[in-house]
This record gives C-alpha cells, sequence and structure tokens, in this order.
C-alpha cells in the first residue's frame, strides 16, 4: 500500500512522509473498526511494512536519479 501511495504521490513535495503516514493512519482506522475496539498490536506492524514499501520505492527512484524522495521532487 505504502509503495503504490509513493508511486503516486511522487511528484507532490514530502509524498513519501505523506504516503507513509496514510498507510499507518489507515492501519490503525481499519483496527479500531474491528471488533473489539483499538488495541494497537498491528500498527506497529503496519508502519513497519509502510517503512520498508516507501524505502524501497524510494531507492527505485534514487536509482532512477530523482532526488528528494521524502522532501520536494
Amino acid at each position: 500500500m505504502s509503495a503504490i501511495a509513493t508511486d503516486a504521490l511522487k511528484e507532490q513535495q514530502y509524498g513519501a512522509v505523506k504516503a507513509f503516514a496514510a498507510t499507518v493512519v489507515s492501519a490503525a482506522l481499519i483496527e479500531s473498526a474491528q471488533s473489539g475496539g483499538y488495541n494497537g498490536s498491528n500498527v506497529g506492524y503496519a508502519a513497519l511494512g509502510a517503512a520498508v514499501g516507501t524505502i524501497g520505492t524510494c531507492a527505485i527512484y534514487l536509482k532512477k536519479n530523482f532526488i528528494g524522495c521524502g522532501m520536494p521532487f
């Protein structure tokens, strides 16, 4: 999810940061909507997954001479 969002937001200022934040917030919302309420057990995993997806996508762009992943392009 974060890799797709990073790709979609790659031309926006701070697109990678927005993609990471949106992925983690989405995971928190999904968890809070489940029965039993919010307990936070999966949000940490979502944050780790979002970090891997965002960093991986940024690495691809940096190899293609895009500069500023997480900063203004």
